[in-house]
C-alpha cells in the first residue's frame, strides 16, 4: 500500500515534532489561565509550540487540515477534511508546569477519522517515537512492540479518566483489584500511549480524553502490534465537549479482556 508521507515528508514531520519539543525547554512554564478546572491549565508554551507547528505543516502541506487543542473551537471543520493533523502542541501542561519530564508534543495525522501516522517526542527524554501505517513503529531508529506479557500476574497497567462520578470511580478500581492487577497514574496521556508502544507498559485505560491525546499514539500502538479500541460519549460530543474519547490500548488479549467492562460503567 502506497505510503501517504514520502520518505522526505516523514523526515520533515520528524524534524519539526523534535523542534517543538526542544522550543518548549526554552519557553516559560509560569501559568497563563486555566480552563476546565484549576488544574486545566494553559502556558504560554502551549500556544508558541501550537503556532510554530502550524506554520510548519499548513507550509509543506497546505491541503491537509489542521485541528489542534488550542483553537479547536475554531478549527473543528478541519476534522471533516480527508486528512487532518491532530495536534496536542503540549501533552502534560501541569507537569510542564510543575517541572516534571512528563509532557510533549504529539502529532498524529488522521485519514477519515483512522489514524495512518504519529510523533510523540518527549523533550526531557529526548525520545522521539513515530510510525506510519504500514511501516512499523519507532523510537528514533530501533522498532518497538507492545508487551505479551502473562496477565495478569505479570501485567502493569496505567490509567487515567476525568468526569467520573464517585460511583464510576469505584466501579473502575473494582475492575482491576478483582484481578490483583497493578495499576499506576503518572505521567500524561502521550507518554502512556509512547510507553504501551514501547512494551514497558501492559495496557493504558484512559476515560474521557480528547481526541488531540489520542491521535498520534493510535498509530504508533497500532504499528507496534497493538488495538486500541475507542468508543465516543455521543451526547458529550453533541453538546460540543471535547472530552468525549475513552479507549484502551495494549494488546489484542488484554484489550478484549477489559473492553466490555470499561463500556459498561
Amino acid at each position: 500500500m502506497p505510503q501517504i508521507l514520502s520518505p522526505a515528508d516523514y523526515a520533515y514531520v520528524q524534524e519539526a515534532t523534535v523542534a517543538a519539543g526542544k522550543k518548549l525547554l526554552q519557553t516559560s512554564n509560569a501559568v497563563l489561565h486555566t480552563k476546565r478546572h484549576a488544574l486545566d491549565l494553559v502556558t504560554q508554551a502551549d500556544l508558541d509550540s501550537e503556532a510554530f507547528l502550524r506554520e510548519r505543516l499548513t507550509k509543506r502541506f497546505p491541503t491537509i487540515g489542521f485541528y489542534s487543542e488550542e483553537t479547536a473551537k475554531e478549527s473543528e471543520k478541519e476534522l471533516e477534511k480527508e486528512l487532518v493533523w491532530v495536534v496536542d502542541p503540549l501533552d502534560g501542561t501541569l507537569q510542564f508546569s510543575r517541572n516534571l519530564p512528563f509532557f510533549g508534543v504529539s502529532v498524529g495525522l488522521m485519514r477519515q477519522g483512522k489514524p495512518v501516522a504519529g510523533f510523540i517526542y518527549l523533550p526531557r527524554f529526548d525520545e522521539l517515537y513515530h510510525a506510519q501505517k504500514g511501516s512499523g513503529a519507532y523510537i528514533g531508529k530501533k522498532q518497538i512492540h507492545v508487551a505479551q506479557r502473562e496477565y495478569p500476574t505479570k501485567s502493569v497497567g496505567v490509567l487515567s479518566y476525568t468526569g467520573l462520578n464517585v460511583d464510576q470511580q469505584g466501579k473502575l478500581h473494582d475492575i482491576f483489584i478483582q484481578d490483583n492487577v497493578i495499576v499506576l497514574r503518572i505521567g500524561s496521556a502521550i507518554f502512556q500511549l509512547a510507553h504501551i508502544a514501547a512494551g514497558h507498559y501492559d495496557f493504558y485505560v484512559c476515560l474521557n480524553n480528547a481526541l488531540w491525546d489520542l491521535a498520534a499514539g493510535w498509530a504508533i500502538v497500532e504499528e507496534a502490534g497493538g488495538t486500541v479500541e475507542v468508543w465516543i460519549d455521543m451526547k458529550k460530543k453533541a453538546a460540543g465537549n471535547f472530552y468525549h474519547v475513552s479507549f484502551i490500548a495494549g494488546n489484542k488479549k488484554v484489550v478484549n479482556y477489559f473492553g466490555s467492562k470499561l463500556k459498561a460503567l
